[in-house]
């Protein structure tokens, strides 16, 4: 393994960064084949969600992250390291990152597709909460911003209860249908154990440049209209974000990936003039 380490060291004269896609949802595997042709030469590297991530929160937030970790080093790919990861993907993407950094390794980008950042929902973030809120006076801002503060975690809880109420139906069409439903996402225990680290996590300031592709809808919907959806507090080495068309279950239509792909290339080329010495060509 240290071998295929030293041979695919990225330096900033050798070969271009293969991209770590960090898997949630069923068709990341999808995207990831459409997204790789259009990618001006990266090469896309799919981490795949364990089978079980673990039990209880913490549990679950270091078996994903151990999980990740280790294919990662599997790849024999040492860095620096891209990754990417669409929707709750993107947090996971942040969450490894930052187990990354505190071994003391680089990364020298995460790209966060169409996913907004943390939202305050516990009293013992109110250092978030006073950040989110001073960074934006408008009335309609605010008034979704306590909207959520007081609102996201009852609601999820409320998604949970009823997907087991409903867990004797989730072989009958009109739940299959629903699929992409939040309380149907919890018939699924992957895909509940997703949910819940994913509105559980707590992000935490790191040092690593921040990508962020979002759709209108989503800036306007999640972001209350920050095109920055509320990922600013965290990203410690700067962020940009680039709109992107389509929505958030449409952006990897054939009519709508290219746009999203450009956009990934653009951004690590901007990074790459930016601070050439975490360049990857």
């Amino acid at each position: 393994m240290q071998e295929a380490h030293a041979e695919n060291a990225l330096e900033p004269d050798g070969p271009i960064a293969p991209i770590f896609s960090i898997h949630t949802w069923n068709q990341d595997e999808d995207h990831d084949r459409a997204l790789a042709p259009l990618l001006d030469g990266h090469r896309i590297i799919g981490i795949k969600r364990p089978e079980r991530l673990g039990i209880g929160r913490w549990g679950v937030q270091r078996r994903w992250v151990t999980n990740a970790i280790a294919q990662i080093d599997a790849s024999g790919v040492e860095g620096p390291l891209h990754l990417l990861g669409w929707s709750n993907g993107g947090r996971l993407a942040f969450a490894v990152a930052t187990e990354l950094r505190r071994q003391g390794r680089a990364v020298a980008w995460i790209g966060a597709i169409d996913v907004p950042g943390e939202w305050p929902g516990r009293l013992s973030r109110l250092g978030v909460f006073r950040q989110l809120w001073a960074q934006d006076h408008s009335p309609v801002y605010r008034r979704a911003l306590l909207k959520k503060a007081a609102v996201s975690r009852p609601k999820y809880a409320l998604f949970a209860l009823a997907a087991v109420l409903l867990r004797p139906f989730r072989t009958m069409t009109f739940v299959k249908k629903r699929s992409q439903g939040k309380v149907f996402r919890y018939l699924d225990p992957a895909m509940r154990e997703v949910w819940q680290l994913s509105w559980s996590y707590r992000f935490q300031v790191i040092d690593v440049p921040l990508a962020l592709y979002a759709c209108t809808k989503t800036t306007q919907r999640e972001g209350f209209g920050d095109e920055m959806l509320r990922w600013k507090p965290f990203a410690g080495a700067g962020i940009r974000s680039y709109p992107i068309e389509g929505d958030h279950f449409t952006l990897f239509d054939p009519e709508n990936i290219g746009g999203l792909a450009g956009a990934i290339v653009t951004s690590i080329d901007d990074l790459a003039r930016q601070t050439p010495q975490l360049a990857a060509r």
